[in-house]
C-alpha cells in the first residue's frame, strides 16, 4: 500500500519516510539543488539582459584641441599624363571594360580572334602588354 501525499502539505514528498533507502534521500537533495540552480541561473540571465538593455551606449569623447599632429608620409610626385595616346587593339575588338590604377590603364576587350586585356602606362602613353585570354586545355 502506497502513501498518498497530504494535499495540505505540498512538500511532504521531500520528507524522509521510514523504510526509504539512503540513496533516495541523496536523490531528493540532488533534485532540489538542480532545481534551485535552474531557477537562480534563469533569474541571473534575465537580470543581466535587463541590466544591459537599460545601460546607455558609451559616447565617443572628442579629441582634445591640443592633440599632436599626425605624421604623414609625403606623397610621391604626381606623374604627368600624356595628352594623347593610342592603344592598339586587334581588328574588330569591342571594349568590355576598363580600369585605372595609378598611372596604369587596363582595357578588357572582345575580339573575333579571342578576348584579351591591354595594359597601358598613362604617364608615357606606351602600351606595356597585351594579354590574350584563351580557354584552358585539359
Amino acid at each position: 500500500m502506497t502513501q498518498t501525499p497530504d494535499p495540505v502539505d505540498t512538500f511532504s514528498m521531500l520528507r524522509p519516510r521510514p523504510g526509504d533507502p539512503p540513496q533516495l534521500r541523496v536523490l531528493r537533495l540532488a533534485v532540489i539543488a538542480m532545481g534551485l540552480a535552474l531557477v537562480l541561473g534563469t533569474a541571473l540571465v534575465i537580470s543581466r539582459i535587463i541590466y544591459l538593455s537599460t545601460q546607455l551606449l558609451p559616447v565617443a569623447t572628442p579629441v582634445p584641441a591640443a592633440a599632436p599632429p599626425i605624421e604623414t608620409v609625403p606623397a610621391a610626385p604626381a606623374q604627368s599624363v600624356v595628352g594623347e595616346a593610342r592603344l592598339s587593339l586587334p581588328p574588330g575588338a569591342k571594349v568590355r571594360s576598363q580600369a585605372i590604377s595609378g598611372h596604369l590603364l587596363s582595357v578588357h576587350y572582345e575580339a573575333p580572334g579571342g578576348d584579351g586585356i591591354a595594359i597601358m602606362d598613362l604617364s608615357t602613353g606606351r602600351q606595356l602588354s597585351l594579354v590574350r585570354l584563351e580557354p584552358a586545355t585539359k
